[in-house]
């Protein structure tokens, strides 16, 4: 579902018209990578593994692949100028967009811990 967002969000230049949609799908994001982080530790986890160490590994996997993603922005950003000519707008606008985007994205993740209870 969070992709199919994403991919209507970008047919319909979403993401710059509506700017507050980030948050949602950051959030989205979160909840959906932490459930598939759930579903990978379920399927691999040590045995006798205490809870902390699932709730780290599922914190630390989205906020892992929040990273790349500000690393694709990023790059977007920083070799595709067409695509910021174009639209006048940046996929990175800054320090402080980025820092609420790994926000959201853990706020996601802790959602995810409580949709997943072991």
């Amino acid at each position: 579902i969070v992709l199919a967002a994403h991919a209507v969000l970008l047919l319909i230049d979403g993401y710059f018209s509506m700017q507050w949609v980030d948050m949602p799908m950051h959030f989205g994001g979160g909840v959906a990578m932490g459930l598939l982080g759930a579903a990978i530790w379920s399927k691999g986890k040590p045995k006798g593994a205490e809870d902390w160490l699932r709730i780290a590994f599922i914190i630390g996997f989205v906020s892992f692949i929040g990273i790349v993603w500000e690393w694709h922005e990023y790059l977007l950003d920083a070799f595709i100028p067409a695509v910021e000519n174009a639209l006048q707008q940046r996929h990175q606008p800054g320090l402080d967009d980025t820092m609420a985007d790994f926000a959201f994205d853990i706020l996601g993740a802790i959602a995810a811990l409580f949709l997943a209870k072991k």
